[in-house]
């Protein structure tokens, strides 16, 4: 009788095989703000002057006389639509001679797929998610914050409601916005599930459980998103260096639902 190693030639499992796919909500480069499509690859858009929206003007009117009236301006800014592209390719003899579970076609598509939304998400990031982009930036720090900094939230002395709220008050008093929408890096979220003052004010609610929805109604914003995506930043060949995109961070803006 043959051994079994002389029985049995090792093949590949049909039904099972190992990779690793972000599935599509990991990301939101295409929740936070609405994406707009444009007819052409570069124009211009129109900027309204918040300033001659917000003053008080309007006046008494007399008797048949002519009301207070006024203007207000206009500037315009470019836009240009860059084209990103990846392509995978699959030869006519890779379909044939693939095993199963192996599919030449899917694979490719999935792995295009997949770099073209980590491109979609760096990109997203390099615009909303460093410093020099908005007006007003916080900076973490361990200790004795002053203006512009706070507390790291996964710190007891910490007051993540607090900054949260009161930043939320100062940027509806310069623009007349109350801000909707919290994005955050999984770090920052973890460190406000774990944050006694933020369990503390959930504590008696149905679930007792620190979720988006939750968080959303303590920081009275319409959203909260959670930015789970990956990328690998080490070059092929080299070792892997793979980390969160958005790093530890979060932004708390106002997202216009209809522009």
């Amino acid at each position: 009788m043959p051994e079994m190693n002389q029985a049995h030639i090792d093949r590949a499992l049909t039904n099972m095989s190992v990779a690793y796919m972000q599935d599509e909500s990991a990301y939101v480069a295409d929740k936070v703000f609405p994406i707009i499509p444009v007819k052409r690859q570069s124009d211009v858009y129109y900027i309204y002057n918040t300033g001659d929206f917000l003053r008080d003007e309007a006046q008494v009117r007399g008797r048949i006389a002519e009301s207070a009236g006024g203007d207000y301006d206009l500037e315009t800014d470019v836009y240009h639509c860059k084209k990103h592209a990846f392509h995978k390719d699959v030869a006519p003899e890779d379909r044939i001679n693939y095993d199963e579970p192996l599919d030449a076609d899917k694979d490719a598509q999935i792995y295009v797929s997949q770099k073209m939304l980590i491109r979609r998400e760096m990109e997203w990031a390099s615009k909303f998610f460093k410093s020099g982009v908005w007006t007003r930036e916080i900076t973490g720090v361990a200790a004795t914050p002053t203006d512009g900094q706070a507390v790291y939230w996964n710190l007891d002395t910490s007051d993540p409601i607090g900054d949260v709220t009161n930043e939320g008050i100062r940027m509806a008093s310069l623009t007349g916005m109350k801000p909707n929408t919290l994005v955050l890096s999984p770090y920052v979220f973890n460190a406000l599930k774990n944050h006694f003052d933020v369990l503390d004010r959930i504590k008696y609610t149905e679930t007792g459980i620190v979720t988006t929805a939750l968080l959303a109604s303590l920081f009275e914003v319409s959203n909260v998103y959670v930015a789970w995506a990956v990328v690998n930043t080490g070059k092929k060949g080299a070792t892997d260096d793979i980390g969160f995109i958005m790093g530890k961070n979060a932004l708390l803006c106002y997202a216009n639902p209809n522009p």
